[in-house]
């Protein structure tokens, strides 16, 4: 599935994204910098609209099982307890 940008995303170029591959230790193919770069900025815009949030007395969720309930059902698992 291709990335789709968001317009109202902060902008981290190519460069930035290489330069701090490289400091991290992360070794990147020269045709995933840019995809990864779009990706990490809508990231980042995503961070931000959450930020805005009032999220004061709001609790993480303790677990989660991202299946379906069809999914867990087939796996003989309730998804309980």
């Amino acid at each position: 599935m291709p990335y789709v940008p968001r317009t109202d995303a902060p902008h981290l170029s190519p460069d930035f994204v290489e330069q701090f591959a490289r400091a991290v230790g992360v070794r990147l193919l020269p045709e995933d910098i840019e995809p990864l770069a779009v990706a990490l900025s809508n990231q980042l815009a995503a961070i931000r609209l959450l930020a805005r949030r009032d999220l004061q007395g709001v609790d993480p969720a303790p677990s989660f099982d991202p299946r379906w309930p069809e999914d867990r059902a087939a796996a003989g698992e309730t998804g309980e307890g």
